[in-house]
């Protein structure tokens, strides 16, 4: 088959529940979201005279960063959130060491999940009044990702 453009909105995304056999859960509601690989990005300038005015560098630390933007779900009879984005939530609210979660994404077709280890950042939910509460949730890789075959 011929090569296809990818569509954003095609991206699955999965959160662990952290155990040590994980549950993976989808996140639902999204709107917005993908993957900025150079955050956190450290460079050391390493221009010497004898470069004759040509910019030089090495990569000292490697980065990635996911945002996910989009809808809060939650079941107006029962207080419940959607899934994954309890999920989320959790994992937002852990500090020190127990900060460190997994998350898994990939697109359709690809036959291998990227895991990150990773904190969560959770962001503003707030809007007007004739707005839908939204999400905004930001992972931070920590360390190497791994990867992993997909059903």
């Amino acid at each position: 088959m011929a090569q296809q453009q990818i569509n954003v909105r095609d991206l699955i995304f999965q959160v662990s529940d952290g155990a040590a056999v994980p549950t993976w859960t989808q996140l639902g509601g999204l709107q917005e979201g993908g993957v900025n690989w150079g955050a956190n990005e450290a460079v050391e300038d390493t221009t010497v005279w004898a470069d004759n005015g040509n910019y030089s560098e090495e990569v000292m630390q490697r980065g990635a960063e996911l945002s996910l933007k989009g809808r809060s779900l939650m079941d107006p009879a029962t207080g419940v959130r959607d899934p994954g984005q309890a999920q989320v939530i959790a994992n937002a609210a852990k500090v020190a060491v127990a900060s460190k979660v997994q998350a898994r994404f990939r697109y359709p077709g690809e036959p291998n999940w990227i895991v990150w280890a990773c904190t969560v950042k959770r962001g503003e939910e707030s809007g007007g009044t004739n707005n839908k509460v939204p999400f905004d949730y930001k992972f931070t890789r920590c360390g190497v990702p791994t990867t992993t075959p997909a059903p």
